[in-house]
């Protein structure tokens, strides 16, 4: 039983069958396809594998492969892969640091040609975006990412990255998006702040 088994049999898919999948192996075969990209087996086999590990080994293996395919493919093309490939991160237990492509992702997309049509995390080339689902969840995921560390002290650094990418992108019909971002990280920064000189603990970020 393997990952290429059950994506060309997705009906065989089932608990007893992802028990069988040999971890190791299944990542060092993800990482080989991360060389020759086939988009939606790549996919496949993250949201499979995100089912199934449990060690914080193969998790930081698995990151480690994530990362690498989100700085080789960048071209317009793959931003909606690259933002669920940041969605499937964002739901891993440990905190990754998203700031940089999240941003970079933000950029890009606001100098990007404009789809007529509606695109969904199942669009996984394109060549215009459609900038109403993209940027949506783009603010989603950057709240997301940072609330996973936003009742810790050192949230205050990590946070304030974050800000100063979005400021540098920020202006024309963007501005305002961009300032309702950087406000409410602003906000929860501040609170942190207060807690940090209080030696209280902080809560998590609310959105």
């Amino acid at each position: 039983m393997n990952i290429d088994f059950l994506y060309s049999n997705i009906d065989q898919i089932s608990p007893s069958n992802l028990a069988l999948l040999n971890i190791p192996n299944e990542l060092l075969l993800l990482k080989n396809s991360s060389l020759d990209l086939n988009r939606v087996k790549f996919i496949f086999s993250v949201e499979i594998l995100l089912k199934i590990i449990k060690k914080p080994n193969d998790y930081r293996l698995l990151i480690d492969i994530l990362l690498f395919v989100l700085d080789k493919y960048k071209d317009t093309s793959f931003i909606i892969f690259r933002l669920r490939i940041i969605k499937n991160i964002s739901s891993f237990f440990y905190f990754v640091p998203m700031s940089f492509y999240l941003v970079d992702l933000l950029n890009q997309t606001i100098n990007t040609n404009e789809s007529d049509e509606s695109q969904t995390y199942d669009s996984l080339s394109i060549n215009k975006v459609d900038t109403t689902f993209v940027l949506g969840e783009i603010k989603s995921l950057i709240f997301e990412n940072m609330n996973k560390f936003s009742d810790k002290y050192g949230f205050i650094e990590v946070v304030g990255v974050m800000i100063e990418g979005i400021k540098k992108i920020s202006r024309g019909i963007y501005k305002e998006y961009c300032e309702n971002i950087i406000s409410g990280l602003n906000k929860h920064k501040e609170y942190v702040k207060k807690c940090r000189t209080e030696n209280i603990k902080p809560l998590k970020l609310i959105k």
